[in-house]
């Protein structure tokens, strides 16, 4: 078990101990121990001085629960990070805590809402100058079929639908990557 310096916790350091606790929080989940990771960001959740930072926080608390399978909690912390990062302005964060949500609804069996969820986060990868982010939801794409199979429907009436949304932003992307 690795400790926070006691130094950092007695004195005042707020610093020193947000940034330990960040870094032992880092290793645990790197190597596996979710749990620990867990325990150990959320004891830096009081420490966080900025929207952004909680944004931060709360997603890596939610995949390490989406680690562990338990997909509830993990959306309750995705949806945590979605509002520090829209209270922040951050689209990046905004991404990654809606594709987040996404996944644990998928694990919930809720692929009406991941599905939506996943198409709210390829209309933020479009704000994004980076195409590595459009094209990681644009592979997501392939599961939506999947997904509405899976709850029942024949196929996905989003896409199906030529007036809808997602036929038009997920059809462009696609033709283009196929080019």
């Amino acid at each position: 078990v690795v400790a926070v310096p006691e130094q950092a916790r007695q004195s005042a350091l707020p610093d020193a101990t947000s940034r330990a606790l960040d870094n032992i929080g880092h290793v645990y989940a790197r190597i596996g121990k979710f749990q620990q990771a867990i325990n150990t960001w959320e004891e830096k959740i009081p420490l966080a001085q900025s929207s952004l930072e909680k944004a931060w926080l709360f997603h890596e608390i939610g995949r390490c629960y989406l680690e562990l399978d338990n997909a509830e909690v993990a959306q309750d912390y995705g949806e945590q990070s979605l509002q520090s990062a829209d209270e922040e302005g951050d689209v990046e964060w905004q991404l990654h805590a809606t594709v987040l949500v996404a996944q644990a609804q998928v694990k919930l069996k809720d692929y009406q809402s991941a599905i939506l969820n996943f198409e709210r986060a390829l209309e933020k990868a479009r704000l994004m100058p980076s195409e590595t982010a459009q094209n990681g939801i644009i592979a997501v794409r392939g599961m939506e079929e999947e997904l509405w199979a899976a709850s029942g429907r024949s196929c996905c009436p989003s896409w199906d639908n030529p007036a809808s949304n997602a036929r038009k932003m997920l059809g462009k992307d696609l033709v283009m990557i196929a080019k």
